[in-house]
Formats: C-alpha cells, structure tokens, sequence
C-alpha cells in the first residue's frame, strides 16, 4: 500500500507526461496542527490580522529578531507585519536563530505545550540554555529559576 505522496507524485508524471523525474525527491508527512506559513493560511490571515488590529502595541524594549526576515527591530509596526507575513510565508529559522546567538542571546524559553522549537534549538552547538515551560502561568517560575541561577538577568 502506497502512502499518499507517493500517490500524488504518481499522478503527477501521469498529469506532466513525464515517465519518471532526473531528481530523487524525499517527503516527510509532518504532524502539525495548522498550515503555517503556507498559502493555505491567506483566509485566516485577514481576520487574524484584524483580530490583532483591536489592540495598541507600544515600542517594544528590547529588540526583536523577525522571523521572517532574521532582522532585528522593536519597531511595533515591523512587528506586526512578521506576524502577518509567519500566516503565509516562510520562516528564517535559521538565520533567526544565529543571529540571536550572535547577539549574545544564551537562554530560549518557549511557551506552549509544544517542545517542538526547544528541540530544535538543542541542535544548535554553543553554550546556550533552552527551555520548555508547558503554561504561560508557569513562565514566571521558569524565569525565576534562570534568574536565581544567575543563568540570565531579567
């Protein structure tokens, strides 16, 4: 039994007329609960975005890396439209990540049930923490114990 890539590359050559492809091409079904960053997101991003448009966001106090552009702003409105273009386009993992390293950043904490993105920054080298806190209501115990093991100032 074939999975269902396998199926569509299959009528793909049959639609193209191409018998096979020069390329050996490798797919991997991933299991995540929206489809970010895709084009499949355009519909939700408009009423996300005027969601998000009923709230004031000020400067904000330290610099923000944008993850769609790896740049770093506290501009409030460059914010919000990386927010609006993570809806659709692609991310900068990557670049978001190292430029962040190189800007001294040592400690990632991320919010959520998920510990999708504290995995992948362990596969980062460097002397670096990264840690998962599974509530935003245990996010302050979390930034209290850095704080007391002198790990990071907040």
């Amino acid at each position: 039994m074939e999975n269902g890539v396998a199926t569509l590359w299959k009528n793909y050559l049959q639609l193209s007329g191409k018998s096979s492809c020069k390329k050996q091409v490798r797919a991997k079904i991933l299991n995540v609960s929206h489809a970010f960053h895709s084009r499949l997101m355009v519909e939700m991003e408009t009423e996300f975005m005027e969601y998000v448009s009923r709230y004031n966001f000020a400067r904000a106090t330290i610099p923000i890396v944008l993850n769609c552009s790896a740049k770093s702003t506290q501009d409030p409105a460059d914010i919000l439209e990386d927010v609006r273009g993570q809806c659709t386009k692609s991310v900068m993992w990557h670049q978001t990540i190292e430029r962040m390293l190189l800007a001294g950043v040592d400690c990632f904490v991320e919010v959520g049930t998920s510990k999708t993105l504290t995995g992948l920054i362990k596969g980062y080298h460097g002397d670096h923490i990264s840690l998962s806190s599974d509530l935003v209501s245990t996010f302050g115990g979390t930034c209290a114990l850095l704080k007391k093991s002198k790990k990071m100032e907040l």
